[in-house]
C-alpha cells in the first residue's frame, strides 16, 4: 500500500501561501472583517498591505500605539507565532505575496465572490456566505488577525500607511511596481472580465 504524500512531508519547505485556494480563502475572511469594522479597502494596494500583514500579525505590533499589549496578547491567544519572519525576509515575503494578489483578486471578481464597486473591493452575497461558512481553527486566527491589522491601519492616509509600511519592511518592498488606483482598478476589472470571457 503506497503510503499518501502531503506537500509537508514532500517538501519542507512548502508554504501555505503558495496555494491558491488557502489565499483566496485569506482574502474572503479579510474583506468579511472588512465589511464587520465597516471599513472601506478603496484600492489593491491597501488590500495588499492588509493582506500581508493578517498573515504575519505580530509586525504591525512592533511599533508603540494604545492597544499594543491587548493586542499582541490576542495574537498569541490565537496562536500566532512572534518573530515568525525576519526584518530581510518581511520585505522579500511581501514583494511575493503581492506579486500573486493582482490574479488572485481577478479570479474571486470573475468568480462573483467580490464586487468592485466605488468604495471599493467588498464581498458579493455569495462571497459572504463562502466566508462565513470557513470555521477552521486557522480561519478564526486569521479573523482575530484581520481585526486587529484592519483597525490599525485603515484610519491611516496614504502617505502615513506607505511611510509605516516602509518603516516594517525595509526597502524591499518598493521593488513592486504600484500602479495608481485608477488605473489599477481599471486593470483588476478587465482582467476579471477577460476571466468570464475565456
Amino acid at each position: 500500500m503506497t503510503e499518501s504524500v502531503s506537500p509537508h512531508n514532500a517538501n519542507p519547505d512548502w508554504e501555505p501561501e503558495s496555494e491558491r485556494n488557502f489565499r483566496l480563502g485569506q482574502l474572503l475572511l479579510l474583506l468579511e472583517q472588512a465589511h464587520l469594522l465597516q471599513r472601506d479597502i478603496p484600492s489593491i494596494d491597501r488590500l495588499g498591505y492588509y493582506d500581508f500583514f493578517s498573515a504575519n500579525p505580530f509586525i504591525v505590533t512592533s511599533d508603540e500605539y494604545p492597544n499594543r499589549k491587548r493586542d499582541r496578547i490576542i495574537l498569541k491567544r490565537a496562536g500566532f507565532l512572534e518573530g515568525q519572519l525576519s526584518y530581510g525576509q518581511a520585505g522579500e515575503r511581501y514583494v511575493s505575496r503581492r506579486q500573486r494578489l493582482r490574479a488572485d483578486v481577478s479570479l474571486l471578481l470573475s468568480w462573483g465572490l467580490v464586487t468592485l464597486r466605488a468604495g471599493g473591493y467588498r464581498l458579493s452575497a455569495s462571497g459572504e456566505g463562502l466566508a462565513e461558512s470557513l470555521s477552521t481553527v486557522y480561519a478564526d486566527q486569521y479573523r482575530e488577525a484581520a481585526r486587529i491589522v484592519i483597525s490599525r491601519l485603515a484610519p491611516l492616509t496614504n502617505a502615513k500607511l506607505i511611510s509605516t509600511v516602509q518603516r516594517w519592511l525595509g526597502e524591499t518592498w518598493l521593488l513592486v511596481d504600484f500602479l495608481g488606483d485608477v488605473d489599477d482598478a481599471a486593470a483588476t476589472t478587465k482582467m476579471a472580465i477577460g476571466s468570464e470571457s475565456g
